[in-house]
């Protein structure tokens, strides 16, 4: 019996440890990295010798060319980019909400959230291009000269935002409906005479709105400074302010570096302010949207949604189409000459040179996938068992929500003293940051909503807390910890900045390789580099699709998530 106690002890202690842990690796790391960058931004910086605080730095950058307008094109197209993909993504899930087409549409979309977003931009660049799929397909005898790819609106990078993010504000609303029983609300709507769509705008969308907030600000704050996105997408001259301060962080002179701190610094206020104006206009459209309640109108939007909502999705399909066909085509081209619509001959010569060159970024992507996943697992399922706190839920969003770049440049300077040999411990940690919280999304709600009762059972039949937990609970289990592994898995497969920061360039990731040969001229490369960045992250899902039917193969009811 003591046996049985110090066992119940020490679990507790271990799931107390693992809660702790994971919520001090995401505040202690999100904070410790703005520390850095605020401290290096006002030039204290002992390892270079400078223990003072200047705001010479800071003087030099309100004195660069063009930083105005790169401040603009930030919160313009991070703006932009996220209202649209938020209003897409509610009108489509309002259209087709329990429709014959929904489970369709909720399988195609769901792939989606494994590609990586250079990937997408890439493909998306290959279709849209002067010399692209779309006037190919529109009988040009030459390619019109027009700036579409870093058009100096942000519009190409706006494209490619929304194509990434209405997937994820689209799946992230769909968990979070059934938490609100909509059907009764929209039967009871519908009977009164509103619309499908106009029901779903008066009646549930109040209400998921305030469930979804957190992930929406948390893609406010990525489109305002996408790294990869506004490499490959983005306007140039200027750019978006990220790619100015990769810019200087890449230059040599360690005085251009201190000024990509202050440039972080700036690009964080940017965000935090862009974050203020969007609750600003919360609270303007909760008193508009009040008054347009209780207006009783029950047409007038109905037919232009419905409409929107058809033509977006289809028009999305499309691209996302296109986008894959234009990947695989150049890939396999051993030439393609405008306007022929498809290549003469085809090759896979430059597949073979690829993969020789791209098994060493492959093979760090995927240890370093497999590894953050499975801490990440361990932290998150551990932490699960534990009451839900609102420090966790704090330390969950907090590196989602601030600027990637202005947490690993702190984190760079930080480890800059231990010199080569903290590189790698500061990738991981890096991927952790970004990993750990999109695990702990996918997992909560399948293991909150577990039925406890299966527990109480092995209990009553005498076993102990830590065998009911590995006998009962994680076999159970097994396919939502499988999703959220591939989802983790996925994440840190895409992950650019943190592998490019705090790695110093030394650590190649398939996914700053593709990057860095998107600015290439050779389409045929980009496409096979862009697909073989959109394979790693289904690798992961294809274990959590095929492991559970491996393991439970005679007990169909424990195959499915």
């Amino acid at each position: 019996m003591n046996g049985t106690n110090a066992i119940v002890r020490a679990d507790g202690i271990f799931v107390r440890a693992s809660a702790l842990l994971a919520s001090g690796l995401l505040l202690g790391g999100a904070v410790a990295g703005l520390v850095g960058t605020l401290l290096a931004a006002f030039g204290y910086f002992p390892p270079l010798g400078q223990e003072e605080l200047v705001f010479d730095h800071w003087a030099k950058l309100m004195a660069i060319p063009g930083l105005f307008d790169a401040c603009l094109l930030s919160l313009t197209t991070g703006f932009f980019a996220t209202a649209l993909s938020f209003l897409i993504a509610m009108v489509v899930l309002a259209y087709a909400h329990d429709t014959k087409g929904f489970g369709v549409l909720r399988h195609l979309l769901s792939p989606l959230l494994a590609v990586p977003h250079a990937a997408v931009a890439m493909g998306l660049a290959l279709v849209i291009a002067p010399s692209g799929l779309v006037f190919r397909l529109a009988g040009l005898d030459r390619p019109p000269d027009w700036l579409i790819v870093h058009d100096a609106w942000g519009m190409s990078l706006m494209a490619g935002l929304i194509l990434k993010e209405v997937p994820f504000l689209f799946l992230v609303s769909l968990a979070a409906l059934p938490q609100l029983r909509p059907q009764p609300q929209l039967h009871a709507a519908r009977m009164l005479g509103y619309g499908r769509v106009t029901a779903f705008a008066k009646v549930i969308l109040p209400q998921l709105y305030g469930r979804i907030r957190l992930p929406l600000l948390a893609v406010l704050s990525y489109s305002a400074a996408p790294p990869e996105m506004a490499l490959i997408l983005g306007p140039q001259d200027p750019p978006l302010l990220v790619v100015m301060i990769l810019r200087w962080m890449n230059a040599p002179e360690l005085d251009l570096r201190m000024l990509a701190s202050a440039g972080a610094v700036l690009q964080l206020g940017l965000v935090v302010g862009l974050i203020f104006f969007w609750r600003g206009l919360e609270r303007l459209a909760a008193r508009v949207g009040g008054v347009v309640a209780v207006s009783g109108d029950r047409s007038r939007l109905e037919l232009p949604l419905r409409f929107g909502g058809i033509t977006g999705s289809v028009i999305f399909g499309l691209v996302l189409s296109l986008a894959f066909v234009s990947l695989v085509l150049w890939s396999v081209a051993a030439s393609w000459r405008f306007p022929e619509l498809l290549p003469p001959e085809f090759t896979l010569i430059h597949w073979a040179r690829a993969l020789s060159s791209a098994a060493g970024p492959l093979l760090t992507s995927l240890w370093i996938g497999f590894a953050v996943a499975g801490v990440s697992l361990w932290l998150v399922a551990a932490s699960l068992e534990r009451p839900e706190s609102r420090l966790m839920e704090l330390a969950i969003y907090a590196p989602l929500i601030l600027p990637q770049i202005a947490i690993l440049m702190g984190l760079q300077w930080l480890i800059l003293p231990f010199g080569t040999g903290g590189i790698w411990p500061a990738v991981l940690l890096a991927h952790l940051l970004f990993v750990l919280p999109y695990v702990w999304l996918s997992l909560s709600g399948p293991w909150r909503g577990f039925d406890r009762r299966y527990e109480q059972a092995a209990r009553l039949l005498g076993a102990g807390r830590v065998r009911v937990f590995w006998r009962v609970r994680v076999p159970m289990m097994a396919a939502p910890l499988l999703t959220a592994f591939a989802v983790g898995f996925a994440v840190s497969a895409g992950l650019y900045l943190p592998s490019l920061l705090p790695g110093g360039g030394r650590v190649l990731t398939i996914t700053t390789e593709a990057v860095a040969l998107s600015s290439g001229g050779d389409r045929r490369v980009i496409g096979i580099y862009a697909l073989l960045q959109g394979a790693v992250p289904f690798f992961g899902f294809a274990l959590a699709f095929i492991l559970p039917g491996l393991l439970f193969r005679n007990r169909r009811g424990m195959r499915g998530a």
